[in-house]
């Protein structure tokens, strides 16, 4: 079982090995000559992910996981934002590839600039700001072993705890699971939303819960819910406020959370939902086979698929995503997807659609105090902190993901 105060990191995890995945991640390890660090690092990464998958729900029982997924967190945390430097710089250098060759005057001096930008980029994570090609491998393995320390310590954890689980198991726990199994878990029409995480969003958060929980919004045809907003706004951490909080963990049998690259088709889609609910490598290779066995999954069941941040606007792909799900879910069953354009929406014919706004000033400011200052008692020990961290909120433009960038970068 999982609450709100629980730690969900296995979506990160998946959204990074998309992200190692990429044809701009590709390039970058062929352009710096890192294929064989990246590619340990995906490995460990997958491990990783398998161990975050097993862990989540034994978290309520054993407080010292939950501590240990705050670790990895961080750590997948710092694995994103530098993997977001590897790919712009990737992206960067293409363009200005494709400048030089356009204007001939500039080529000799760009030559020089390339001398010294074959050596160093840009990189915000250190002192220098910048980045040597000696030192990216050490970049690499760092983040490979502090995913690999917090693996080992949740290992012997789970050795240790995974033959009394079953004996530990609270019998009220197991009655409501069984409840939550046969579909009738009661359905409460206003949810009251706590999590110390998020911030500005309560009013979205119970409209979503809404249409999750209420009868009045089922169809033959499995609604979709649609959280749309600029990058780095908080729609991923919006819809992970909702997916595992206690009432939907009851509400819905199964739950999978796909993180939607760029590149995606219909049969890696299908695979990852697959792989999402199944929490096991798929080796499938044809997409029929695949929906085949996701109606299986799926028949009888009450369904709640999150597609997170979707780029394509493909209508035949996605209906063809959704075949499965509207042929054999059970009514009740949702989707929730977000996404920066409105045209996904509308051609996911989104029942509800949430758009989000930048957050207000003042939101801003406790989320960049939570991140900086820890409690209020600090802050208050060291005005000036507080008067630094005004400033920088200022320069986030009321964006959630710059106020923790911020505040990391200044750590780091």
């Amino acid at each position: 079982m999982a609450t709100t105060a629980d730690v969900v990191v296995s979506p990160w995890l998946e959204g990074l090995l998309n992200q190692l995945d990429s044809p701009w991640m590709i390039k970058f390890g062929s352009e710096w000559g890192i294929q064989e660090q990246l590619i340990d690092l995906f490995r460990t990464l997958q491990e990783a992910h398998a161990m975050a998958s097993s862990t989540e729900d034994m978290q309520i029982r054993d407080p010292h996981l939950k501590l240990l997924l705050k670790d990895m967190t961080e750590v997948v945390c710092k694995a994103t934002y530098t993997l977001g430097e590897f790919i712009y710089e990737a992206q960067r250098r293409s363009l200005e590839g494709a400048d030089d060759d356009d204007d001939e005057s500039k080529q000799s001096t760009s030559r020089a600039i390339r001398k010294v930008r074959c050596e160093y980029f840009s990189y915000s994570f250190n002192k220098k700001q910048l980045l040597c090609r000696d030192e990216i491998p050490a970049v690499i393995t760092g983040i490979k072993n502090e995913l690999h320390e917090v693996q080992q310590k949740m290992n012997h954890i789970c050795v240790a705890s995974v033959s009394s689980i079953g004996r530990k198991l609270n019998e009220t726990e197991r009655k409501l699971k069984a409840i939550s199994l046969l579909g009738s878990c009661p359905q409460s029409q206003s949810v009251s939303l706590v999590d110390d995480k998020i911030f500005g969003r309560s009013e979205d958060a119970e409209d979503i819960m809404h249409v999750l929980l209420s009868d009045i919004y089922n169809r033959e045809k499995v609604p979709v819910i649609s959280i749309v907003g600029t990058g780095g706004i908080g729609k991923t951490a919006l819809a992970q406020l909702i997916y595992r909080d206690e009432n939907v963990v009851y509400h819905f049998d199964v739950r999978a959370w796909v993180c939607v690259s760029q590149d995606s088709d219909v049969t890696k889609i299908t695979r990852s939902i697959l792989e999402s609910i199944t929490r096991k490598h798929q080796a499938i290779e044809r997409v029929e086979p695949l929906q085949q066995e996701l109606k299986n999954w799926f028949k009888g069941k009450k369904l709640l698929l999150v597609l997170d941040d979707i780029w394509s606007d493909d209508c035949k792909m996605w209906d063809a995503v959704r075949v499965p799900i509207n042929a054999s879910a059970q009514k009740g069953s949702r989707i929730i997807v977000t996404t920066r354009f409105n045209k996904v929406s509308s051609i996911m014919s989104a029942i509800k659609r949430i758009d989000l706004e930048a957050l207000s000033y003042e939101h801003c400011g406790e989320l960049f105090k939570r991140k900086a200052f820890i409690d209020d008692e600090i802050c208050n020990k060291h005005p000036n902190l507080k008067k630094i961290g005004e400033e920088l909120v200022k320069k986030c433009k009321r964006v959630a993901s710059s106020s923790k960038i911020t505040w990391r970068t200044s750590i780091w």
